[in-house]
């Protein structure tokens, strides 16, 4: 039976020692979808955005990362660590 193939020779970036770029690349944890992101949010989806904003009583924008939050979780369903990074880009 085959061994399963090495971290080098799958090239995730595990591997350990040597000097090419699959050892000294940062490890991948999340793999990017490989379609650029649609230019305008589905009409759902800016619903869902307006029904957050009036739930918080937001009537001139978002002002803490906080108000943020529960968009980026239960809309766009990413990690609570995107919070602040996403914040940032917006102000």
């Amino acid at each position: 039976e085959p061994s399963p193939p090495s971290p080098r020779e799958r090239g995730d970036g595990f591997g350990i020692g040597g000097a090419d770029d699959a050892e000294l690349a940062i490890p991948r944890f999340w793999w990017p979808k490989r379609h650029r992101p649609t230019d305008q949010l589905s009409a759902n989806t800016r619903q869902a955005i307006h029904e957050h904003f009036v739930k918080q009583g937001l009537t001139d924008g978002i002002r803490t990362y906080q108000q943020l939050e529960p968009i980026v979780m239960d809309v766009f369903r990413l990690s609570k660590y995107f919070v602040v990074p996403i914040f940032h880009k917006t102000k």
